[in-house]
């Protein structure tokens, strides 16, 4: 069961602005290399099902007829118009629906597009460089028909073993004042798509900083909530995805995820005809889209054992994780437990 974000490559971006509006234009590297990710238990680590090795072979064909078409055009080029902002929610906006205020930014949640807009003022600005390296991630979102993401800062610690002194103190208050020190989880943000409006319901990370228990244990019921009913079939879901992953860091000595996030991502597109899912361990079909999907990311803090010569070596799996793990599996079995 695959529990991080597939990594495709590493691109250089540029902002080119022409009478069409702003454009991001995205060129593989030189050793740009498309990384094929593997289901851990499907053969051993590394193993390759059968289907695997096909899809390896395909990459590599057409990795080579990209060679020959670079080759022609220079390099490959991937444009990024402001069109291509547009998520593909179809929705008139997103809102608040305690505060009722609104946000007439058509189809977007209006924080990722404010992080949009600063990185590529920021890319203007900055004279010097005109190319700057980005990688390139699996957007696991894209597969669900209105997407309703839910973001969870893990863990009782969040700063990495090489921060500075200033910075580890810094972090160290923040957790001692939100529910990293008392659950282990901490609220960076949510979508969720309402039904009855049409629009996403949004909280932020500053919301989440000023959350209690109780507080955090509310939110995850609005995100289960699509505004007309609780999606409670999904709840039995979510709680066996998390226990999976729970008995997998469970075998991670040495591993820490400090700064890591988890990620939350449900269809709340609703339809009568869908079929419950009896297992989400379970791998789908090709032709079939899941109802929800739980991942691991953020990584730049993380660490394990002989780790690019990291001298800190820590020892048996990373309980500051697991216990986050372990309170959000709690709160969400007692969500489930109040509606039998």
């Amino acid at each position: 069961i695959l529990f991080i974000l597939c990594l495709i490559g590493v691109v250089e971006v540029t902002v080119d602005d022409s009478h069409e509006g702003t454009n991001l234009i995205a060129y593989p590297t030189k050793n740009f290399k498309q990384f094929v990710c593997h289901s851990p238990g499907s053969g051993g680590e590394g193993a390759e099902s059968s289907e695997d090795s096909d899809n390896v072979e395909s990459i590599k064909k057409g990795r080579s007829k990209r060679r020959d078409e670079l080759s022609k055009k220079n390099r490959n080029r991937v444009h990024l118009k402001h069109t291509d902002f547009e998520a593909d929610h179809r929705c008139d906006n997103y809102y608040d629906k305690h505060t009722d205020k609104s946000s007439r930014t058509v189809g977007h949640n209006t924080w990722s597009l404010g992080v949009h807009k600063r990185e590529i003022a920021k890319m203007r600005k900055n004279k010097k460089h005109k190319f700057y390296k980005f990688i390139l991630l699996e957007n696991v979102a894209s597969k669900f028909v209105y997407p309703c993401v839910l973001d969870l800062k893990m863990g009782t610690r969040v700063h990495g073993d090489d921060v500075s002194e200033e910075k580890r103190e810094r972090h160290m208050a923040k957790c001692a004042a939100t529910t990293s020190s008392t659950l282990g989880v901490r609220l960076c943000g949510m979508q969720v798509y309402q039904v009855d409006t049409g629009r996403y319901h949004c909280r932020n990370k500053y919301y989440g900083r000023g959350l209690t228990v109780d507080g955090v244990k509310k939110c995850f019921y609005e995100f289960l909530h699509n505004g007309e009913r609780l999606r409670v079939e999904l709840i039995s879901a979510i709680i066996n995805r998390l226990l999976e992953m729970k008995m997998m860091l469970e075998k991670k000595h040495s591993y820490r995820f400090y700064s890591s996030s988890l990620l939350v991502i449900y269809k709340g597109e609703e339809t009568t005809s869908e079929p419950q899912m009896a297992s989400v361990g379970a791998r789908c079909r090709k032709d079939c889209e899941p109802n929800l999907d739980v991942r691991m990311i953020d990584f730049a803090h993380s660490t394990h054992k002989g780790f690019r010569g990291d001298h800190t070596v820590h020892s048996g799996p990373d309980t500051s994780y697991l216990y986050g793990l372990s309170n959000l599996i709690r709160l969400l079995m007692e969500i489930q437990e109040e509606q039998e």
